[in-house]
């Protein structure tokens, strides 16, 4: 995207705030998006020669701001020019990401979230607070090792009873084809 000086964006504004020209005729006069015009003279109304200023500053802004605004253009009927500059939003564009990421993810979305590499382990813990730390993973270990032990003796037990039922209807079996055996043994003897 080109960028347009100030001098150029407030001549254009100028043109079309004195009267006599409109969007289109400027589109076609400056070979423009006539949006982006709109943009231009919408910014002007609301903050004046600042709002034609690009600014090299990028603007931060809290969670519950990023909520509201998501909020205001949802319940309205307005668009995101006008609900970005009622805000104080140079940039609908923004208005318009939040808004898509809230539609897709929720107001988690919305969240800051860190930016950059994950900084890397040291070797050695540096401080008291390491330390502790070191110690609660240990104390964890030690936790999940006692747990560990805990589900090993339960399932030892319960597959020493699965053996024992098993070998007693085994027995079971056994015994009625040894009670079922000499009966037929005597039905096909017949002297």
């Amino acid at each position: 995207m080109a960028k347009y000086s100030y001098t150029f964006k407030k001549q254009l504004v100028d043109e079309y705030l004195t009267g006599g020209t409109s969007y289109k005729s400027l589109e076609t006069k400056y070979q423009l998006d006539k949006s982006m015009i709109r943009r231009w003279v919408e910014q002007y109304k609301t903050f004046g020669d600042e709002g034609l200023v690009r600014s090299r500053e990028k603007p931060v802004y809290t969670h519950e701001f990023k909520l509201n605004a998501v909020q205001a253009y949802l319940t309205s009927e307005d668009s995101y020019l006008t609900i970005a500059l009622q805000l104080g939003m140079r940039e609908p564009a923004t208005l318009v990401s939040w808004v898509t990421s809230y539609r897709d993810s929720g107001p988690e979305a919305l969240r800051p979230r860190r930016r950059g590499r994950p900084a890397k382990l040291s070797k050695k813990p540096t401080s008291q607070k390491s330390k502790t730390k070191d110690m609660n993973v240990i104390n964890f270990d030690q936790e999940k090792f006692k747990r560990l032990e805990e589900e090993n003796y339960r399932l030892r037990i319960e597959l020493a009873v699965l053996k024992e039922s098993r070998r007693l209807r085994l027995e079971k079996e056994a015994q009625l084809r040894a009670k079922l055996k000499p009966s037929s043994a005597s039905g096909t003897n017949l002297d």
